[in-house]
């Protein structure tokens, strides 16, 4: 009977404490599906939740001859626009879990990654918008470049699908 106590006291100091959890957005419906597991994995653990949004680099330099004025106002807008959805993201959370917006930018897989570190997160809750084919194949996703490249868990969530009654493109008409 020792011996079966020691080695549940073994498993219980080896298993890993989730402290901090990290969880991705762009903003989207698919992203917005991982938030209840955000909420029940914070809660269940008492982890610090880290709302992480990514801009992308700016995009190359146009043919209008204006571009370099414009760029940096649009650089500003899309900024801020990206601080005030964190906000909202982070605000609709429970006022139970202690919550920190970080706002970065350049490549998005590159960028969780350095955050992984410089935070010290130990799981990653994102969303996956589960596509498939061409397009997956062309240019990858995010979410499965964070799961193949991460140094800790990732919890990956899909978006669910539709009900049958809601998934007709068609809106329902009135006899």
């Amino acid at each position: 009977m020792a011996h079966g106590l020691r080695d549940e006291r073994q498993r219980e100091n080896t298993m890993a404490r989730i402290e901090r959890i990290m969880f991705p957005t762009d903003f989207s419906e698919a992203s917005s599906a991982a938030i209840p597991w955000v909420v029940r994995m914070g809660r269940m653990t008492g982890a610090q939740i880290f709302v992480v949004h990514v801009l992308r680099e700016d995009p190359e330099a146009g043919p209008d001859p204006n571009y370099h004025y414009l760029v940096p106002e649009y650089a500003r807008h899309l900024e801020a626009d990206a601080k005030a959805k964190l906000h909202q993201v982070a605000d609709c959370l429970p006022k139970d879990l202690k919550v920190e917006t970080v706002l970065s930018h350049g490549d998005v897989t590159d960028q969780i990654l350095k955050m992984v570190k410089s935070h010290q997160i130990d799981l990653i809750v994102m969303a996956t918008r589960g596509e498939s084919g061409w397009l997956s194949l062309l240019f990858g996703s995010v979410a499965e470049k964070v799961i193949k490249l991460a140094d800790c868990p990732v919890l990956s969530i899909r978006k669910p699908f539709p009900k049958e009654d809601e998934a007709s493109d068609t809106p329902p008409t009135a006899a």
